[in-house]
């Protein structure tokens, strides 16, 4: 009966530890540098940073990315900012993480929605699993930001594509979404019918 206890008890720890995925939060905020792409690692997941610009809806790789105190920006222009901006290009950081991740939270910095700027900025993510990412929305102006639809993946896009948008991306906060190995299945398994077991016999 010990032996039961102790499966079922295994069995409800292995649910919570599926459940219970820890947030993560990735600063991108540090010394002036200017590079094509940047890495940052945050416990267990790895994240890579790269500038690109938006024409029509497709993200594809251009300028360069810029790291200030607060928070990363692209350079696409000579004439440009070293912010996000779509003064000369509508630019995008494409963030691309080693494992799915969900994403949660955005925080971007000197970021204006009611000033004569206005910034607004966009999303974007493969929602159709071809490989390419996809406008999800644009002209957004909540910063912070929360996402009410959990979008799991690897790959991410936060854009300028506002007539005078100049911000950074200040930090991103993602869940880990880790598929549970065989063993730990198994182990769910007897849990629950263990329990379920228990349940019966004291009805």
């Amino acid at each position: 009966m010990k032996t039961l206890t102790a499966i079922a008890t295994a069995g409800v720890l292995t649910i919570s530890a599926i459940s219970a995925q820890a947030s993560v939060v990735f600063d991108l905020t540090g010394k002036n540098v200017n590079s094509q792409d940047m890495s940052f690692n945050e416990g267990s997941i790895g994240l890579t940073a790269s500038s690109a610009t938006v024409h029509h809806g497709n993200i594809s790789t251009g300028g360069k990315l810029t790291q200030t105190s607060d928070g990363l920006g692209v350079y696409s222009h000579r004439r440009d900012s070293d912010g996000l901006d779509s003064t000369w290009n509508n630019e995008a950081i494409v963030f691309v993480f080693d494992q799915n991740v969900s994403l949660t939270d955005v925080n971007l910095s000197l970021f204006d929605k009611y000033g004569k700027r206005g910034d607004d900025w966009s999303f974007f993510f493969d929602t159709d699993s071809d490989g390419d990412l996809d406008r999800v929305f644009r002209y957004e102006k909540s910063n912070p930001y929360s996402f009410d639809t959990p979008y799991v993946g690897t790959t991410f896009a936060i854009a300028a594509e506002g007539a005078k948008d100049n911000f950074r991306i200040h930090d991103l906060t993602v869940a880990a979404s880790a598929v549970p190995e065989p063993s730990s299945l198994l182990l769910l398994g007897a849990g629950l019918v263990v329990a379920a077991a228990g349940r019966r016999k004291r009805a």
